[in-house]
């Protein structure tokens, strides 16, 4: 699925799915692909989540434009 990040506080993103506000996390790979700063993913920034038992995750970062 697709959402937006409305809100980042320390490793949690409160992302934006239609109607729906969820709490979000990442792997730890978003650390270390390619990526130099601490916070990878920004308010604004548009992803993709899988939901796995309840808990969603931050899989991939879509290409800012």
């Amino acid at each position: 699925m697709i959402g937006q990040v409305i809100k980042t506080t320390g490793n949690i993103y409160l992302t934006k799915i239609g109607e729906d506000i969820v709490e979000a996390g990442i792997k730890g790979r978003f650390r270390i692909h390619d990526i130099q700063t601490t916070n990878p993913i920004v308010v604004g920034d548009i992803v993709k989540l899988t939901n796995d038992s309840g808990t969603f995750i931050i899989n991939e970062l879509v290409d800012r434009k």
